[in-house]
Parts: structure tokens; C-alpha cells; sequence
């Protein structure tokens, strides 16, 4: 490491620490992305991760989690996605091993030209 950016690096960690300031590094801290409205024309599937009957708080932990988090307001309540798949098989493949480590519950869901389809 250059002698001056390792210099620079322990007075910054002392002048934190003089502040009683945590010196944790900054990759450390939790990054919230504030999720995207689903688009009206989206026709392919998604993994539906949460639905409420509110908007999650910004700081809510899937937007941590996942990075591209969408939501959509269906029938008063608030849905949750993960993910934009042109197959049924790459949006299952992508919710066994990524989402439903974390979210169980997680379905993958069909949209038709921004409409969702229940079975």
C-alpha cells in the first residue's frame, strides 16, 4: 500500500475513534433501494416475495436484501417482487436457490401485458 494512503487511513481511524465515532468499514452498513412500480406492459413472470395491506417502510429488510425490488397495488393490497423472467423454469430456478432462503413463502407469479394471472 503507498505510504501516504496508509498514513491517511490510521489518521482517519484515529480522528474516528477520537470522536467516539465507529470505525467500521463502509461496505458494512445496510443499503436500502427504494423499490420500482411494475410496469403496465410486462408480460413474463416474477417472484413475488411479500404482499401487505400497506406500503413497507423504506427501510424495510427486503430492500436490502434484494437489490430491483418492484411492487405493484393489486386489489388494495401492496405485492412485493423480485426478478423479470421470460420463462416459467428461470423464475422457479431463481426462487429455489436465491429467494426462498430467505423468504419461504416466495411464489413465482405470471403477468400478461402488466396484468398479474392467479391461479
Amino acid at each position: 500500500m503507498n505510504e501516504m494512503i496508509r498514513s491517511a487511513l490510521i489518521l482517519f481511524l484515529k480522528n474516528k475513534k477520537a470522536n467516539n465515532q465507529s470505525a467500521e468499514h463502509p461496505l458494512s452498513k445496510e443499503v436500502f433501494e427504494a423499490p420500482t412500480e411494475m410496469s403496465n406492459d410486462f408480460t413474463g413472470y416474477t417472484v413475488v416475495i411479500a404482499t401487505s395491506d400497506c406500503q413497507l417502510d423504506k427501510k424495510h429488510k427486503i430492500f436490502s436484501q434484494f437489490g430491483g425490488v418492484l411492487y405493484k397495488v393489486l386489489n388494495n393490497k401492496f405485492y412485493y417482487f423480485i426478478g423479470k423472467f421470460k420463462t416459467k423454469e428461470g423464475a422457479l430456478k431463481y426462487a429455489e436457490s436465491t429467494v426462498k432462503k430467505l423468504y419461504q413463502q416466495a411464489e413465482v407469479l405470471t403477468f400478461i401485458n402488466g396484468s398479474p394471472v392467479f391461479s
